[in-house]
């Protein structure tokens, strides 16, 4: 995982508020994610091997009506990333063996309607939603996270790209919903939601193509492909 993505899930996490300050207003989650690109992606960018991405993310909701209220809108913003594997690149005269990591982020607004008022139990949504999506690399020294501990180095990276564009995406889900038990203002419940999400066509860079010559100089190729998967989200959901 990059650190873009690192440093976005923490400030995320950090700006979902307390359901014990303002149970009834803030609604969120927090999810493990796995993504299923469609033919074109999955031919792009993960060429002869065959697996889902893998990830994590969060989203905040609120509910415009206030404390106490039912609104069947809430309106957020929701965060994913996406991990995509990573390519090998052999040792040259002038590095060592290197790695490159793909990473795919989404973030960006949504709204999610409630069908029914239910104060608990099982209770479907429906979100749609917009954003922006990134589709990066970073190369580093192939050493793994603990040859990384071990030698008291830092994870430097040499290289990275970052591709952008516009996605639109449409899920349902549900969670569980709990009511706090007296003196227990904290609530958290099973969450599961999928989603379609449409990408439009961006650059990305081709495995295979990353070259490192003589003096250090990296090079490398790009195609185009389209970047819509299925993504499926299970974790908690906080009210």
């Amino acid at each position: 995982m990059d650190r873009f993505a690192i440093c976005i899930i923490l400030a995320c996490f950090l700006v979902i508020p307390s359901p014990s300050k303002a149970q009834g207003i803030f609604h969120g989650g927090m999810y493990g994610t796995m993504g299923m690109p469609t033919a074109e992606m999955k031919r792009s960018i993960f060429g002869e091997k065959n697996f889902p991405g893998l990830g994590g993310g969060v989203n905040v909701l609120v509910n415009p009506k206030g404390r106490g209220l039912f609104s069947p809108v809430h309106l957020g913003a929701e965060f994913n990333y996406i991990y995509l594997g990573k390519e090998k690149i052999d040792a040259s005269p002038t590095y060592p063996p290197l790695k490159t990591n793909y990473n795919f982020v989404t973030v960006g607004p949504i709204i999610r309607y409630f069908p029914f008022e239910k104060e608990e139990g099982f209770t479907p949504f429906f979100d749609g939603g917009f954003g922006w999506k990134i589709l990066s690399t970073s190369t580093q020294f192939d050493d793994t996270l603990l040859e990384t501990i071990i030698n008291g180095e830092e994870a430097v990276q040499l290289m990275s790209t970052k591709f952008g564009g516009i996605g639109l995406n449409l899920g349902v889900g549900f969670f569980n919903r709990q009511l706090p038990k007296e003196g227990e203002p904290n609530t958290a419940s099973f969450y599961m939601k999928i989603l379609y999400q449409y990408g439009d066509t961006i650059n990305f860079v081709e495995r295979g193509s990353i070259k490192v010559d003589n003096l250090g100089n990296f090079s490398y190729q790009t195609g185009r492909t389209k970047t819509s998967m299925i993504i499926l989200q299970i974790g908690l959901a906080l009210h």
